[in-house]
């Protein structure tokens, strides 16, 4: 029966010690390669998702600068010298003080 057992395993119908290194490799290989592939795939996927956030920023950048731009003028509209002066007269009552009721403080 030992004859058999020999036979097998010499003939190449048994798992040796240099097959199972074999597929050890293989596996180890394999396994290297597909988490070198799910690091390319999922590179790409984050590079793409960057672009799209960089894209929304920039555009939302954008209309910061258009609501700012429009903020200035219609600060410059609001504290206009003759749109105060106009507000003053019509809607306080403020007239120009006479000469009587100017003073002078040092």
């Amino acid at each position: 029966m030992d004859v058999l057992a020999d036979t097998k395993i010499q003939g190449g119908q048994g798992i040796g010690s240099r097959n199972l290194l074999e597929y050890f490799l293989i596996l180890v290989l394999t396994v290297c390669l597909g988490g070198a592939i799910f690091l390319s795939v999922w590179k790409g996927l984050a590079f793409i998702s960057l672009g799209y956030e960089v894209r929304a920023l920039e555009r939302e950048e954008g209309e910061l600068i258009n609501l700012s731009r429009e903020l200035e003028v219609e600060k410059g509209m609001l504290t206009s010298p003759e749109r105060i002066e106009k507000i003053a007269r019509k809607q306080l009552g403020m007239i120009n003080p006479g000469p009587d009721q100017i003073r002078v403080i040092r």
